[in-house]
């Protein structure tokens, strides 16, 4: 992030319109407080509304800011990520934000998609700026890095501009010697088994055909000091990355008897290895033999069979710098949890007490004497005849006759009972069994309001 701000327009229309004198200093003002030269920016995130009133308004603020600077022509695009993905009201800012790091990133002019007719109110012939409408390299023209800016402002008159500049290490000297054999770098890979080897060795390949250029000197660095050695293990003796990928090409096709390519396993050859592991010296004397003669395909065999190689000892003082490089490609593994047998435990703790499946629970308080029921018009309830109370026998409520419901509480008192007739109508209050029938048989299939539910009780009292 080059410099930001933010403002606000003040008594102006505000919500209606943005203000270009209010942009227009923002903008100046970062540029200035910054030393942000508007010349290196070749790109420009604006808000873009898309409407009539508001983009030459935004497009006379980027202007008039500008001029203060420079007199070129057409050389910063003009670009909106709501031809992409619409308003994104308060999140439109970073959204515009998030779309500039991607650009840096693959290095493109993103193009503002759905462009065909500029807005007649706009005019951009003398002016530092032009609508990119198609995907394009994002060249650097003589300038040192990539520099771009977003703008964006909201419903009550804010204004905020951000300038950002891809990294560019300042430090980018070549490393002041590095060992090889024949203009050849070693290039290590290593995987816990043999099949996520050859995963790690497709992603290498498809990472360096979707981000031209690589700096190859750094690539090699990076894999050799940057990642873990592991059991499988793979190398590669190559001077360019064309080289590398055409090798890993066929590695990954099950080409044998590969040029310049060595794999291994660490513990397979243990045995072998252990002479040179257990003798210290010995094991130095010959490595550094090895690099004072540039044979590092010595050294590369002997690492993919389980050698512990320092390869800093390749490089002089100035070492390369280490770059961003596919991960670590794990398995793709379940982890389920083992079902185990349920043991039910009976609780010491009593449950609540069931009176009935016409009795649901107690409601009694100091004063009165209660039971509470909910039903709803599709429920079925498990009753007992009349005559005989170990014969069972299913029924719905609607179509039962409320007489026999009546034997189950003859011993509770004659209290308010609740009922719901449906799942789509209200709890009703009743006051004696008798009147729950009455109440199903005219409620039928027809709601009964809150006022004419009371009337209904009154009558029923």
């Amino acid at each position: 992030i080059q410099g930001w701000g933010v403002n606000q327009d003040g008594k102006t229309n505000g919500i209606t319109a943005p203000n270009a004198e209010s942009q227009k200093a923002l903008i100046q003002d970062v540029y200035d407080k910054y030393h942000i030269d508007p010349n290196s920016i070749q790109l420009i995130e604006a808000h873009g509304t898309g409407t009539k009133l508001g983009d030459p308004i935004e497009i006379e603020g980027l202007t008039e800011s500008f001029k203060k600077y420079t007199q070129n022509k057409h050389y910063c695009a003009l670009g909106s990520v709501k031809s992409n993905i619409g308003h994104c009201l308060t999140a439109a800012g970073m959204s515009g934000f998030i779309k500039l790091m991607l650009a840096l990133q693959h290095k493109k002019l993103p193009p503002t998609i759905h462009f065909e007719k500029l807005n007649e109110h706009i005019g951009l012939d003398n002016t530092p700026f032009y609508v990119n409408s198609k995907l394009q390299h994002w060249d650097l023209n003589g300038a040192e890095k990539r520099q771009a800016a977003v703008s964006s402002f909201g419903f009550s008159g804010t204004n905020a501009h951000v300038v950002v500049a891809e990294y560019v290490n300042v430090d980018a000297r070549e490393p002041s010697s590095v060992i090889t054999q024949n203009g050849k770098f070693i290039i290590p890979l290593s995987a816990k088994n043999n099949e996520q080897l050859q995963q790690k060795a497709a992603d290498l390949l498809k990472f360096i055909q979707a981000n031209e250029p690589i700096n190859f000197l750094n690539l090699a660095y990076t894999l050799q000091v940057g990642r873990d050695a592991m059991e499988e293990r793979l190398g590669f003796l190559v001077s360019s990355v064309d080289q590398l990928a055409s090798k890993i090409s066929a590695y990954i096709k099950g080409e044998k008897d590969i040029e310049d390519v060595y794999q291994g396993q660490v513990k397979s050859n243990k045995a072998g290895m252990s002479i040179i592991s257990q003798d210290d010296d010995m094991r130095e004397t010959i490595i550094n033999k090895w690099i004072n003669t540039n044979r590092l395909s010595k050294v590369l065999d002997l690492w993919v069979k389980g050698l512990e190689f320092d390869w800093s000892k390749l490089y002089g003082t100035i070492k390369p710098q280490r770059i961003t490089l596919p991960n670590y490609p794990f398995a793709k593994e379940r982890y389920w949890i083992d079902a185990v047998e349920t043991i039910h435990v009976k609780s010491a703790v009593a449950s609540p007490e069931v009176f009935h499946p016409l009795l649901h629970s107690r409601t009694s308080d100091l004063i009165d004497q209660g039971y509470s029921s909910s039903f709803s018009g599709s429920s079925e309830l498990i009753v007992s005849d009349a005559g005989s109370k170990n014969k069972l026998q299913r029924i719905s409520l609607p179509t039962y006759p409320f007489a026999k419901v009546r034997c189950w509480i003859q011993s509770a008192p004659q209290q308010n009972y609740k009922i719901e007739v449906s799942a789509d109508k209200k709890l009703k209050l009743v006051k004696n069994l008798e009147s729950i029938e009455d109440i199903i048989n005219k409620i039928d299939d027809e709601s009964i309001e809150t006022n004419q539910a009371v009337k209904l009780l009154k009558t029923l009292a």
